[in-house]
């Protein structure tokens, strides 16, 4: 599980706008879960330089389901992806998303090399038998 999501994650940080990416929701909370997708966002109005918003949505649609981005614009308006990832439209629930969004977030760099390293760490467990302890999970 943690390689699907440290691939996408590993797969945002080519983009040249990766350092201005937050991520937040339950890979940013680090409460314990297995991560199932990232949710991300870019903020223009402190990154108003931001390019690639066009290949950050084509990560939407090639992950689709797995990865959830926004884009917070210069005049506070958030965007979210198209119910077909083809183009940017307003959020329906923006107020409760942006209060998640600044309570959890996290630079894409920390998530993507905390799941690197998890991803690493699940690949080299044997599976649990009896008696065993359990995989270590996000944390």
């Amino acid at each position: 599980m943690f390689e699907r999501v440290s691939n996408i994650a590993a797969h945002l940080m080519t983009l040249g706008c990766a350092q201005h990416i937050q991520v937040f929701g339950s890979a940013a909370r680090n409460d314990g879960a297995v991560p199932a997708d990232l949710d991300v966002f870019i903020d223009l109005r402190t990154a108003p330089h931001a390019r690639e918003l066009g290949r950050l949505l084509a990560l939407c649609r090639i992950y689709y389901g797995e990865l959830d981005a926004f884009v917070i614009t210069a005049d506070g308006q958030l965007l979210v992806r198209d119910e077909h990832a083809r183009t940017w439209a307003p959020a329906s629930n923006a107020r409760e998303l942006l209060a998640a969004m600044q309570k959890d977030a996290q630079p894409l760099a920390t998530i993507a090399a905390a799941l690197q390293g998890l991803a690493q760490e699940s690949a080299n467990e044997t599976p649990a038998g009896d008696g065993d302890p359990p995989p270590r999970h996000f944390r």
